[in-house]
């Protein structure tokens, strides 16, 4: 009976035990297969792994990521083991923000997983100074998102809007570009929000602010002012300077609350070529900081300084003066392609006391007259600019309106005289034009200054005796001068005076002398014949 009953127990106890191992073989019997995305959220750029398991041994996988519902990308191939399992790494494309189906595509099997895209920034450069130019690009923002904004913060709280109006493309991805604005050394946080987004969904960046200097200009001449402006130093940093190849240029001075300060100063005797400047502060030392340079170029000075506005006179005494040119150099100047003088630069590349009077040895006049200083094969020019004012009309004398002269029967030799003119760079000569018609076709006479004219001082006048190879026979003249200045300016014409020459032409000299010879031959006969009637 004992064993029985036993035997019943045993057979109740397999009764039972037969469908929960029914059961257990089901449930852990052949797994599924199945993917896992790690992470499981991100944004576009990140790198994501997929991990396979319970795939067919040495099956052949593909993994597709999908865009959008139906717009997929194929982002990774792999081989399962001989356990089933596979692991690939890929990149998340651009795509909007939201779920996005990751797709396990193998030769017997399918499986997904979802990644989901969170709105992020990418930034580059993430550090330098103040004034640096960096690009932001914008992922995982909606559909063609609109009225995205940046910010950048000063601090924790206060920001600068530094762009704005944004739109997304079709993938949720944008790009800008901004310049780093006044902010203290340190990490600034840049955000973004747009239409779709707000700054607690979108996953910000930080720029580190470096302390730097910027120059304007960073190139010029000795004497030049110059602007430092410093970025990126500790709020309200004091004690800062700034030196010039390691000579400190100008006054200290503090940054502002957000770091930033100016100095400016004048670039000091230096010769030709690069110069460094460098920043330091109290809790800036001139190491943080990168070097920036300023090239000097070489400068000729010209006293007076003269332009084609503000021109100068033939006569005027110049001096020339160079800076920035290299040390200890042989220079030579030239005027109009003329040598006016040398001379040899100091140790900070600069000379002086070469003089000279301007002069225009051109027919025809010119503003602009070359000045050049060269040294070895290179010439550094400025100019000196002749004043094109004309002279003054000369006013006539004689010979007088309607005037005449000479005698019978000889030609005329008249003298010519008229005030002198007076200009600021001198007279250089007079034009004299003689004519028989008032139109001066076929002018008789066109003369120039020299030793054919003659200069009064003391009643101011110039005068001109007609030669005897230019003696003018009997008739009507016509006459007018105009002066030409040492820079070849020339005056107008004057007023055109009228004279004439000999009282009688020629042939009525000659028909009265015949006439007065006959007479008083006539007279010397008829005295004669009476003195010999009454002998």
């Amino acid at each position: 009976m004992k064993v029985l009953s036993r035997l019943f127990i045993a057979l109740a106890i397999c009764l039972i035990a037969i469908p929960v191992m029914a059961t257990s073989v089901q449930a852990g019997g052949t797994p599924d297969p199945h993917i896992r995305v790690t992470p499981s959220s991100g944004h576009p750029g990140d790198t994501v792994t997929v991990k396979g398991y319970e795939f067919d041994e040495d099956e052949d996988v593909d993994i597709y990521y999908y865009i959008t519902g139906s717009t997929k990308e194929e982002v990774a191939t792999d081989e399962a083991d001989d356990e089933g399992e596979f692991t690939v790494t890929f990149t998340v494309p651009d795509s909007c923000s939201g779920k996005h189906k990751v797709r396990a595509d193998g030769q017997y099997n399918d499986e997904h997983d979802d990644f989901t895209v969170k709105p992020g920034l990418e930034l580059d450069p993430e550090d330098g100074s103040v004034g640096t130019e960096v690009t932001l690009k914008g992922v995982g923002f909606d559909y063609k998102e609109e009225d995205i904004e940046v910010r950048y913060y000063l601090d924790s709280s206060n920001y600068k809007k530094v762009k704005s109006g944004i739109t997304a493309n079709k993938y949720g991805t944008w790009t800008t570009t901004f310049e780093i604005p006044a902010s203290d050394k340190g990490s600034h946080k840049i955000d973004a929000e747009g239409d779709d987004s707000s700054l607690g969904d979108v996953e910000d960046v930080s720029f580190e602010v470096e302390p730097g200097i910027s120059l304007s200009p960073d190139e010029g001449y000795v004497g030049d002012t110059i602007t430092v402006t410093g970025g990126g130093f500790k709020d309200k940093e004091s004690g800062i300077t700034v030196t010039y190849d390691k000579e400190q240029m100008g006054s200290s001075t503090s940054a502002d609350g957000n770091g930033a300060w100016t100095i400016s100063f004048e670039i000091p005797a230096s010769i030709k070529g690069t110069h460094k400047i460098d920043a330091s502060g109290n809790s800036t030392t001139a190491s943080d900081i990168r070097d920036k340079n300023f090239t000097v170029l070489p400068k000729v000075t010209l006293s007076p300084e003269t332009t084609a506005d503000s021109p100068g006179s033939v006569g005027t005494s110049l001096t020339v003066t160079g800076s920035g040119f290299p040390k200890s150099k042989a220079i030579t100047v030239t005027y109009d392609g003329a040598e006016k003088g040398t001379a040899t630069t100091t140790a900070t590349g600069s000379f002086s006391g070469i003089s000279f009077e301007a002069t225009h040895t051109q027919a025809a006049h010119t503003v602009e007259h070359p000045v050049e200083v060269t040294y070895d094969s290179t010439s550094i020019s400025t100019n000196f600019f002749v004043e094109s004012t004309a002279p003054p009309l000369p006013t006539l004398i004689s010979p007088i309106e309607g005037s005449k002269a000479g005698f019978i029967g000889w030609k005329f030799k008249p003298t010519f005289e008229w005030a002198a003119v007076i200009d600021e760079s001198g007279i250089s000569h007079y034009a004299l034009e003689i004519a028989d018609n008032e139109e001066f076709t076929d002018a008789i006479l066109v003369s120039a200054a020299g030793a054919d004219l003659t200069v009064d001082t003391e009643s101011d006048t110039v005068s001109y005796k007609l030669p005897k190879d230019k003696a003018l026979p009997y008739g009507d003249y016509y006459w007018k001068v105009k002066a030409v200045d040492g820079a070849q300016n020339e005056s107008e014409w004057s007023a055109t005076q009228s004279f004439k020459a000999g009282f009688l032409p020629l042939w009525a000299s000659i028909v009265i002398i015949i006439l007065i010879v006959v007479l008083i031959g006539a007279v010397v006969y008829f005295f004669t014949r009476r003195k010999g009637y009454y002998d």
